[in-house]
């Protein structure tokens, strides 16, 4: 089967099979990359109909069984006409190359591109518009919630990562939603469990944007409340809005919240998981997540995971707090605490390292994701 893959993907994960080609970035999911790569070991050929910041026009890689598609994206401005100029790139690069069937991701340009090429559609949905717009009112993400509602009235096959979203879009079509989660490449797992690691705790945190969503103010303030039992403790920050001299540096020094704290912004995603790994925990302070990709990665590397009980998909991420312990991140002191207990008994700690290790291999592989992908796939390519 020739798998067609409409979505934003980093590009960088694909530079071994381009030796000798200069690959532009991607928009950067990993994501969608370990993905279409899961797909490719698997035996399939993949199509990726891709976009990029730095392409003028239309470019076309081959390598083996994958053929990379990838067209501009304009930098700005994009929303004035709901991304028309993206989405036709997305339905003339499918046209031109066609695949037996589509699998888009992200219900907005990607998905509505796709489907003005082909029918033979499954969309997967990695966020619920409403709530985004919800926490992020302007007017960018009100043109995105047109995009999403259109996605969903003109699709006909959806997946999601996880229940919870899974759930919102059921009740929008009125029919099931399955569940095909998320991939992580095998070399990202542990073959054992981690022991207890010796040297002042260190905590690791990653938030992409400041503001009411990810709650990094929350865990700033319980992180304080957390250094009177470990004073010498260390919580780095990765992501947007998170470096030197940006927004939660900014508050956290305003509050004089910031001693402990190391903000170091955006990284690549293998400075990130080197850190996971050696961290003694991974606190995800978020009111609500689609999947939790950072929440798997440390699972994956045998790091316990402090996180919402109420946080969309978190909980079933870890298990309903089998993998992970689940905490009210709204309130500062039920975060410290459950960082405090957590750091206070070893074998709990080992324990935890251990079941979220099991958890995530039994369940999210990149291969185990890519087979519940290739089966809907070969089904809406049968039905169609």
């Amino acid at each position: 089967m020739r798998i067609g893959i409409a979505a934003p993907a980093d590009l960088s994960l694909f530079s071994p099979l381009f030796p000798n080609t200069a690959l532009p970035p991607g928009l950067g999911s990993t994501v969608i990359s370990r993905l279409v790569l899961a797909l490719c070991d698997g035996g399939d050929q993949v199509v990726l109909y891709t976009l990029d910041e730095g392409v003028p026009n239309r470019r076309r890689f081959d390598a083996g069984n994958l053929t990379i598609h990838v067209g501009p994206y304009r930098r700005r401005h994009r929303m004035r006409d709901l991304m028309a100029a993206e989405r036709r790139v997305i339905r003339d690069m499918i046209r031109d190359d066609p695949p037996d069937v589509v699998s888009a991701h992200w219900c907005y340009e990607f998905a509505l591109g796709a489907l003005s090429a082909d029918r033979r559609t499954l969309i997967t949905s990695y966020d619920w518009a409403p709530s985004i717009l919800r926490f992020k009112p302007d007017l960018y993400r009100l043109g995105r919630l047109g995009l999403f509602l259109w996605t969903l009235a003109a699709g006909r096959h959806f997946a999601a990562p996880s229940p919870y979203i899974a759930g919102q879009i059921s009740r929008f079509i009125r029919r099931s939603c399955p569940v095909v989660g998320q991939p992580l490449e095998e070399r990202l797992f542990r073959a054992t469990p981690r022991h207890w690691p010796e040297g002042e705790p260190t905590l690791v945190s990653v938030a992409n944007g400041w503001g009411r969503l990810k709650n990094t103010r929350t865990l700033i303030q319980a992180f304080s409340t957390f250094r009177r039992s470990f004073p010498t403790a260390v919580l780095t920050f990765y992501g947007s809005d998170h470096g030197p001299g940006q927004a939660a540096e900014g508050w956290a020094r305003s509050a004089g919240m910031a001693e402990g704290i190391v903000f170091a912004g955006l990284v690549s995603n293998a400075i990130v998981l080197e850190h996971l790994a050696r961290s003694h925990l991974c606190v995800h302070p978020s009111l609500q997540e689609a999947f939790g990709q950072t929440v798997l990665e440390a699972m994956a590397l045998g790091t316990p995971v402090v996180a919402g009980r109420n946080a969309g998909a978190i909980p079933w991420v870890l298990d309903d707090g089998g993998a992970g312990v689940l905490v009210d991140t709204r309130d500062p002191a039920a975060l410290s605490d459950g960082m405090v207990s957590l750091l206070s008994d070893r074998e709990r700690w080992e324990g935890y390292s251990a079941a979220g290790l099991a958890s995530a291999r039994r369940r999210f592989t990149a291969q185990a994701v890519a087979d519940r992908y290739r089966a809907l796939l070969r089904d809406l390519y049968d039905r169609e």
